[in-house]
């Protein structure tokens, strides 16, 4: 993959990967639902309600949202408090800091 990355950086810059907190394979993990089955048919669900965009497929839409923030609360509630965006863009930031960059440019 190296070669492929250095065709859009080029050979003056250096490729430095980062992961946000609880994506991919980080520890520890963020999880929303108790099983593979419990998450497949809430996604069946939404894309379902999705179609038509009425009141009432927009409450249910919201009930759906609700009801996975209740589980990621009880799945993962001692993560959540340090995950997001904010500390997403502190890891950069301190990432940039200790490479000594002032900016970061992102492929």
């Amino acid at each position: 993959m190296g070669p492929e990355l250095r065709q859009y950086a080029g050979n003056t810059r250096d490729i430095v990967a980062i992961s946000p907190r609880a994506v991919g394979s980080t520890f520890p993990p963020a999880a929303c639902f108790t099983s593979q089955v419990v998450r497949d048919s809430t996604n069946l669900a939404i894309a379902t309600e999705q179609v038509g965009y009425t009141n009432l497929s927009i409450a249910r839409l919201d009930a759906l949202a609700e009801g996975v923030g209740l589980d990621c609360g009880l799945v993962s509630g001692d993560v959540l408090p340090l995950v997001g965006t904010v500390n997403t863009a502190r890891d950069v930031n301190f990432v940039s800091e200790k490479l000594g960059e002032q900016t970061f440019a992102f492929l």
